[in-house]
């Protein structure tokens, strides 16, 4: 065939392989711009490695795990004090702004475990103290903070440990 009649499929063969340079090139744009966001998101980051009170007691307070002794009472004074919250509070507040982590309310510095049965006697039952802690994290340290921390409770030794995971603040 004359060359003048091969000349329109070749300018639709070079028309279809610049469509396609296009079409890739938006797929690898919208892929670069998707794990930006997921990365920006945090989920380009694992969470904090979880542990069980054995595992904490065996590793000691580092920077994912924190102990306190009480919630709200005065071991010295024998009796409810409600600044006492701050400390746990405190302790939330830095893993929330670091890398997450855990915070074992009933454990001791020197890591025996006394457990949360007096702060329990302040209140009428375990769901009233996690639902506590929950309130007074809401307030002071906002909702948002709150939303991400979960409370859970083990046993160890017939005494009963508080865990409060907190993960990175996305914020």
């Amino acid at each position: 065939p004359p060359r003048s009649t091969l000349f329109p499929y070749t300018t639709l063969f070079r028309s279809v392989i610049l469509n396609q340079t296009y079409f890739n090139l938006a797929i690898v744009i919208l892929t670069i711009i998707l794990v930006f966001i997921l990365y920006a998101k945090g989920l380009g980051k694992n969470n904090p490695p979880t542990y069980t009170v054995e595992q904490a007691i065996a590793l000691g307070e580092n920077e994912h795990i924190e102990f306190k002794e009480t919630y709200a009472w005065n071991v010295r004074e024998m009796r409810k004090d409600l600044d006492l919250r701050f400390e746990t509070l405190k302790a939330i507040a830095g893993f929330s702004n670091k890398d997450g982590g855990q915070v074992f309310i009933g454990i001791k510095d020197d890591l025996t475990v006394p457990g949360i049965e007096r702060d329990l006697q302040c209140v009428s039952s375990r769901d009233s103290f996690g639902l506590n802690i929950v309130d007074t994290i809401s307030e002071y340290l906002g909702r948002s903070i709150m939303t991400g921390c979960s409370i859970s409770y083990s046993e160890y030794n017939g005494k009963t440990v508080c865990t409060i995971k907190v993960p990175k603040s996305k914020e």
